[in-house]
């Protein structure tokens, strides 16, 4: 039934069902291993990056997956920066310092 009334409304804004294929895979989330450089326009992660035991290498491999100006959508429950370790701000943040800083090397393995 959500299929018979949400999509003639999107039609109307000009999106189409193909719009909406979607390819998925299940893979390592921390080293992407297996998935090339450059190949998405949009990563996301629904409360899985708080679980990641490595997040700064999470972090750099979504950024080496993403094409460029590709987004990285996540949520957290994180309440404070430090209740799981090192916050997870703190490490974007830092990832984005090095990344503008004129290093060149944003993948890790």
């Amino acid at each position: 039934k959500l299929r018979r009334t949400l999509l003639p409304r999107l039609s109307n804004l000009g999106l189409t069902p193909s719009c909406f294929e979607v390819e998925t895979q299940i893979v390592d989330g921390e080293s992407l291993q297996g998935i090339a450089d450059d190949s998405f326009n949009i990563a996301a992660s629904a409360f899985g990056v708080v679980l990641f035991d490595d997040r700064e290498k999470t972090f750099l491999n979504v950024l080496r997956v993403l094409t460029a100006g590709g987004q990285f959508v996540f949520n957290v429950w994180e309440p404070t920066p430090t209740s799981l370790g090192t916050g997870i701000m703190d490490i974007v943040n830092a990832i984005f310092r090095n990344l503008f800083s004129g290093s060149t090397n944003n993948q890790t393995g």
